[in-house]
């Protein structure tokens, strides 16, 4: 039940949460700490996009600002690439030589709560079929006391999909039930695409009553790779804990905030030819701490 396991993702992130807010009392923002209503921020932390020809060569990523007394945003840009250990790092110039930021600062016309980061890239056809590329995009000062102040950038080719039918969802650590969704597969790639399967069950199982559904996903993607491997994307579940803070699946090498989930990273494959297997850590980014319950749950996808 909603009640059971709410309880439960409470005890988890209680203590962290009040600590927070104490802080942030201390300093007198009680009132502000999560609305964002001064300073700069980007809508989230996480920022998925597929790319074509009809982009123009161009990503453009929304800064907003709370009060007009904030005239510009200072920017950078960093880029995800492999130490010689095989670590995920970020680097200040592009390893493949695509992305690059086309202004380090932008402005915002006067009557304005909104302006865009336009990153470049420098020809469709340069970008893999299915090759992700990582960016990390900050604002260097002046930040909302959201502290929304990254944002994690994947941006991939954009494919042609092809309806399956309905995938049977299955989230461990979301649901106590199973839920379906459509699936779409590419035709250029091994690459599968699970339509919104969040929404019914935040409903049914009394998230949005309890006001705790945000907006997830639009959609799940993941790819299988010769050797029967599965990689996703980061995507959120819509999943709002306390109400306030959305909780996000990322893979579970690509967990940042302290403990090491990379053990479940194999875990993550085919099962049969209806049948695969994901285990994402569930966690918090917007705080950058801490993992729900046990972290990594298993996650299966049924195909029709």
């Amino acid at each position: 039940t909603f009640q059971m396991k709410t309880r439960t993702l409470i005890s988890s992130v209680s203590a962290v949460l009040l600590s927070l807010l104490c802080l942030s009392c201390s300093k007198d923002q009680a009132s502000t700490l999560y609305e964002g209503d001064s300073g700069l921020a980007f809508a989230s932390s996480v920022l998925n996009t597929e790319l074509s020809a009809e982009d123009a060569n161009q990503i453009l990523v929304p800064v907003y600002r709370g009060t007009q007394d904030v005239f510009q945003a200072d920017l950078s840009l960093e880029f995800e690439t492999k130490d010689a250990s095989g670590k995920a790092v970020w680097v200040e110039s592009d390893p493949a030589g695509i992305f690059s930021l086309i202004a380090r600062r932008v402005l915002f016309a006067d009557d304005s709560y909104v302006a865009y980061a336009q990153i470049r890239f420098t020809d469709i056809n340069k970008l893999g079929v299915d090759t992700k590329y990582r960016m990390r995009l900050s604002i260097k000062d002046n930040l909302s006391p959201s502290q929304k102040g990254s944002v994690v950038i994947t941006a991939n080719r954009k494919l042609n999909f092809k309806r399956l039918g309905k995938c049977t969802w299955t989230d461990r650590c979301v649901f106590d039930n199973s839920y379906q969704a459509d699936i779409y597969k590419a035709e250029e790639a091994d690459i599968y695409r699970v339509m919104d399967p969040y929404s019914e069950g935040l409903t049914v199982e009394e998230y949005a009553e309890n006001g705790w559904a945000g907006t997830p996903s639009e959609y799940v993607q993941f790819s299988v790779r010769p050797d029967g491997s599965i990689y996703f994307e980061p995507f959120c579940t819509g999943m709002k804990v306390q109400g306030k803070y959305p909780a996000y699946a990322y893979f579970p090498s690509e967990y940042q905030w302290g403990k090491d989930f990379s053990q479940y990273a194999a875990d993550n494959r085919r099962i049969s030819d209806k049948e695969f297997q994901l285990y994402p850590v569930y966690c918090l980014p917007d705080f950058q701490y801490g993992f729900l319950n046990d972290g990594a749950y298993r996650l299966t996808i049924l195909l029709p």
